[in-house]
């Protein structure tokens, strides 16, 4: 007797498979209804059981096709959650170790090439240290450098601000290093091109940032040797020098005001530069003039539950964490923490 296709699909559907594939169908609409009306209805605890369900929606299909649990929401399942949920935040410690021997401290670029560069895919490590107590030492091509060759690997994700061992803040790796070349600026002018064909460059740049409109009109020459650049009418006299190293360019008005700007060598000759903004801010400590910058943190003895509550409420899928003395542990992410949770399911549905 030939079937119908409804009667073949009705048996389908009566089969194992089958109901499991319907339910999950249903479970899944209905979780997006839930997630769409949650500001309005649902309570945050409701909230974060729905995010995790759907993460874990895959290996709850699993363990009921393969009879591990006997159904999706009964009192079991309820309880196998309940009780992994409420385990202690899991941070990285294979690659976020708490010593400060082990983590890597942002230094020189020969201890870069010679130290950790060498060890680094048998010893990986997944942040970088930036430490207050060496601000005034951090430069843009070593920090540029450090970054360009640490994100080359996968497992090497974030730049972390410390003073005295105690958190202060935390950026994306890929993050800083954009914001870094971002913030690099062509040259103003080249130093030989002055007095000549840069002045018009000179002028323009000393308008934009200063204000000052006496410029247009002033004599431009060198004196010192040609160490020094003079900008001056009958009435003012603006000097920018370079130093004995011919690394930085030291500018004064006489009104008062002072800036400083980077000389770089490109093909023997002197070329000026701005200073890089982020490179300032972090050796002037403005971690909150970063943009990537974050201070979240959650404390090492807090449950996943908990801190998967304040990570969908902030935004985020990556978090810091901190013991009681605010004194950093490693990092966690939201995809770390569910693994933790599927894996106590499984191991306890066996």
């Amino acid at each position: 007797m030939n079937k119908t296709k409804n009667e073949r699909i009705k048996e389908a559907i009566k089969t194992p498979l089958g109901t499991t594939i319907l339910v999950t169908i249903v479970i899944v609409i209905l979780l997006f209804v839930l997630i769409d009306i949650k500001n309005k209805i649902l309570i945050a605890e409701t909230i974060d059981a729905s995010i995790i369900f759907l993460a874990i929606l895959p290996f709850l299909i699993y363990l009921i096709i393969s009879d591990k649990i006997s159904e999706m929401g009964g009192g079991g399942f309820a309880i196998r959650f309940y009780k992994a949920s409420e385990e202690k935040v899991l941070f990285g410690e294979d690659e976020v170790p708490y010593f400060d021997e082990e983590a890597i401290v942002k230094w020189n670029r020969e201890n870069l090439k010679n130290c950790i560069l060498p060890e680094f895919v048998e010893n990986p490590r997944s942040t970088l240290k930036m430490k207050k107590e060496y601000i005034g030492h951090y430069k843009y091509n070593a920090s540029k450098e450090y970054l360009e060759e640490l994100t080359k690997f996968d497992f090497f994700r974030y730049v972390l601000f410390e003073e005295n061992e105690v958190f202060n803040g935390y950026i994306l790796a890929r993050t800083l290093l954009a914001q870094l070349m971002s913030a690099e600026q062509g040259y103003l002018f080249r130093w030989d091109k002055i007095p000549g064909n840069d002045d018009r460059r000179l002028i323009e740049f000393l308008i934009m940032k200063f204000g000052i409109d006496w410029v247009k009109t002033a004599k431009i020459g060198k004196i010192d040797g040609g160490n020094t650049i003079r900008l001056t009418n009958e009435i003012n006299v603006l000097l920018i020098r370079l130093n004995d190293e011919k690394t930085k360019a030291n500018l004064e008005i006489d009104d008062g005001r002072t800036d400083e700007f980077i000389v770089k060598t490109e093909n023997c000759k002197q070329s000026i530069y701005e200073r890089n903004w982020i490179i300032d801010n972090i050796n002037e400590w403005n971690l909150d003039e970063i943009p990537g910058c974050k201070k979240d943190y959650v404390f090492n003895y807090w449950s996943s539950k908990e801190v998967l509550r304040i990570m969908e409420e902030r935004g985020i899928t990556d978090i810091a964490v901190v013991d009681k003395d605010m004194k950093f542990k490693g990092f966690t992410n939201r995809e770390m923490i569910i693994a933790r949770i599927v894996n106590k399911l499984i191991i306890k549905a066996e």
